[in-house]
């Protein structure tokens, strides 16, 4: 069944499917459209309302409409799609000069802007007043019209800057805000939901962004609870973001083949993830790269050992085994500099075997040569022996 509309009509409408007394102290719901919303949507429509309800009861029932409208859009969760539309709105009026003042934004003053764009621009004052004083001014805001219901009176007391300044500030705020500062809000730190959301997806870095915003509210308002929870989570995606900056470094050490700051990286690199939820380890990664930087280790230690046994003629096939065995790993590995390296070596191994076996062959040449000679030399029919010489006197020559 749908509202009456004479009854809404003297009513503030929230959304499609509530609407709001002018002085927050009762609201309307369309059963069937509300129920019919997404649960983000159905969430907020209860926040505005049940803020209207608080702002009016902590003001004494003295806080203007234009503050009421504004602080009770500001508490609603931020959807992206609403905020945007929401700086669209307020950019449309700033850029045409038609943006209502401070008197009638706050006070909810006759205005020709239709009743949406009125809530963007009543959003955006509060959202500067949050911004710029911060979250604990804007409650001291609302306490003080239970005590003044002028706001040229409350808002300058409490800020402690005059009225003329204030809009000096409002107006170098505005150009920021419509270009992206809507995106910002400053009660929605009070939600640390998302910033664990990100944190347990392992976007550490996103996650410490908003929770950073949790703890400046927090520590606005002296929320002690909140300040411990969100500086625990602070801490923790620190440590991530240590972590996945040291797994970087230990992907571009084992691309430069520099084995051993691979392994103590990843030494590091499992303390911190010691920290961290178990299910955070990039433990494929991490074995990954252990152990392609142990094969690289045992590689080297091979060539060390390869060069160290080289001079030794009698380890010089060992050695050579262990050279090509180092230069595969070094090729699987990528290695160019130690693939050379065990290429060398295997090189001048093989020339010194060349060179000895040369050696030997000649030498074998040599002895075989002489043993040839040695053998024809020797045989029985090739001895040339001298006669034997008789013994006597020698014969005398006749002479003449």
């Amino acid at each position: 069944m749908a509202p009456d509309p004479a009854v809404t009509s003297r009513m503030r409408p929230v959304s499609d499917a509530a609407w709001a007394s002018l002085d927050g102290s009762s609201a309307l719901i369309a059963v069937e459209p509300f129920l019919a919303l997404t649960p983000a949507d159905s969430d907020n429509i209860v926040r505005n309302l049940l803020s209207r309800a608080f702002l009016q009861s902590a003001s004494g029932g003295n806080l203007p409409p234009g503050l009421v409208e504004g602080l009770a859009r500001y508490v609603e969760i931020p959807v992206l799609a609403r905020q945007a539309r929401l700086g669209s709105l307020v950019q449309g009026v700033y850029q045409a000069g038609t943006l209502p003042g401070w008197d009638a934004l706050i006070t909810g003053a006759p205005s020709t802007l239709d009743a949406e764009t009125l809530t963007a621009s009543r959003y955006a004052l509060v959202a500067f007043l949050a911004e710029r004083y911060g979250v604990r001014s804007v409650q001291e805001i609302v306490r003080g019209f239970a005590n003044d219901p002028a706001w040229g009176v409350v808002i300058p007391t409490v800020t402690s800057q005059p009225v003329a300044a204030m809009d000096a500030a409002w107006k170098d705020f505005l150009p920021r805000w419509v270009a992206s500062g809507w995106r910002q809000n400053a009660i929605a730190g009070f939600d640390v939901s998302r910033a664990q959301s990100l944190f347990d997806r392992g976007a550490y870095e996103a996650a410490a962004s908003e929770a950073g915003r949790s703890q400046r509210l927090f520590v606005d308002l002296d929320d002690q609870p909140g300040l411990r929870r969100v500086e625990g989570l602070l801490a923790q995606s620190a440590l991530g973001v240590q972590a996945d900056q040291l797994m970087t470094d230990a992907e571009l050490a084992l691309r430069a083949h520099d084995y051993p700051r691979v392994m103590t990286l990843l030494d590091t690199v499992d303390g911190l993830y010691a920290t961290l939820p178990e299910s955070h380890r990039p433990a494929q990664s991490v074995d990954t790269y252990r152990s392609l930087a142990e094969r690289g280790l045992e590689a080297r230690r091979q060539l060390v050992d390869a060069e160290a046994s080289a001079g030794n003629w009698l380890a010089v096939k060992e050695a050579r085994s262990e050279a090509i065995s180092a230069g595969e790993t070094f090729s699987y590995l990528g290695d160019t500099g130690g693939l050379e390296q065990a290429d060398q070596l295997v090189t001048d191994l093989d020339q010194r075997l060349h060179r000895l076996i040369f050696t030997l062959s000649a030498l074998t040449i040599t002895i075989g040569g002489w043993l040839v000679a040695w053998m024809w030399y020797r045989a029985p029919g090739r001895l040339l022996w001298r006669a034997p010489i008789r013994p006597g006197r020698p014969a005398r020559r006749a002479t003449g």
